[in-house]
């Protein structure tokens, strides 16, 4: 029999069943349900659309909230897929700044579809306001910022989305840094 592959990604979280055909069709039909009632809470891209922008000031996206792009052009920029905080970090220390930065970064990205931001994103946010403390960087998300984010990854490929109490972080920094 020739071998046969399948791969299912969730965005990424990636799930791959390589061997015989016959033993890929079986483990398709064990996994089969758990796979369609994860894909069925996912939105649905057509793929004979071209694909989504990132919105610049001239454009707007909605966000989860109601709000749109427009409403946070002067707290961030999206550009070339990668956020630029526009106004001064929120935070006493370093390591608050840095979670307030990793918050703001994956509330950014979340509103254009993209769930997940690399820890070397948040990391050249931080540098660009000075805030960096490299060797405590990632502690200070793990730790100070554990109820905001959901990890996956790890060494250099470490990432983060923001979890429900995240999002509702996201919201009271938005409000503060909007006024």
């Amino acid at each position: 029999m020739a071998d046969a592959r399948m791969k299912v990604s969730f965005q990424e979280g990636l799930f791959e069943i390589e061997g015989s055909e016959l033993f890929v069709a079986e483990q398709a039909e064990k996994f089969g349900d758990a796979i369609r009632e994860a894909v069925a809470g996912m939105p649905r891209i057509d793929r004979a659309m071209p694909a989504r922008t990132v919105p610049t000031t001239a454009e707007s996206d909605e966000f989860e909230d109601g709000s749109s792009s427009m409403e946070y052009a002067d707290v961030f920029e999206l550009h070339d897929g990668k956020v630029q905080i526009l106004k001064d970090l929120p935070g006493a220390s370093s390591r608050e700044k840095t979670v307030n930065a990793g918050v703001i970064c994956a509330f950014a990205k979340d509103g254009v579809g993209s769930s997940t931001v690399t820890f070397n994103e948040i990391r050249q946010i931080c540098r660009d306001h000075s805030c960096l403390d490299s060797p405590n960087f990632s502690t200070a998300l793990k730790k100070d910022g554990k109820e905001y984010f959901v990890f996956s990854g790890g060494g250099k490929s470490q990432a983060l989305k923001l979890s429900v109490p995240g999002r509702r972080r996201a919201n009271e920094l938005m409000t503060s840094m909007r006024s």
